[in-house]
């Protein structure tokens, strides 16, 4: 096709670009999909972990990004069991632009029910933030070699949100 060839391929570009112009002139609609049935705002699902990794949570609080003043951010943080029993938890105040966070290692956390020798367990993050005094505050997870320090996995809730009370 002789009919696209040109110098260092110049048609081609011209095409290309006329062909996105088009498109912006027009104006593409914007989609937005639907969940039905969201999960609860900013829930982690079950995480595991084995004796050589660690789950670390957290928490920063973005503040003034939601048109109010920055203000100080109380946050609570911690873990549920399988059973949802909180097994490890701490609490603090992070300024705007702070962040904080709050680790787990399988030794910390209860073995698989009825297998105190498992090769994995499962924790769930939990969080929440008094957004009463105009606290923005945001949330992922990691889990990371504990001996290397890199990292295996990250993980985002579901939704981030404002939290106003603990995720169960």
């Amino acid at each position: 096709m002789t009919l696209w060839k040109s110098a260092g391929g110049w048609t081609r570009r011209l095409v290309w670009a006329a062909a996105v112009a088009a498109l912006i002139v027009i104006g593409a609609k914007v989609v937005r999909a639907f969940n039905p049935q969201p999960d609860p705002p900013g829930s982690y699902a079950m995480v595991g972990i084995n004796p050589q990794e660690t789950l670390r949570l957290f928490v920063v609080n973005i503040g003034g990004t939601n048109g109010l003043p920055p203000d100080a951010c109380n946050v609570q943080l911690g873990f549920l069991d399988p059973n949802g029993q909180l097994v490890k938890s701490t609490g603090g105040t992070l300024a705007p632009g702070q962040a904080g966070g709050l680790s787990i290692t399988m030794a910390e956390a209860p073995p698989p029910k009825g297998d105190a020798a498992a090769a994995r367990t499962a924790v769930r993050p939990i969080w929440s933030a008094d957004i009463a005094n105009g606290c923005y505050a945001v949330s992922s997870a990691e889990v990371f070699d504990s001996r290397a320090g890199t990292g295996h996995m990250h993980i985002m809730p579901s939704l981030q949100h404002l939290a106003t009370q603990t995720q169960p």
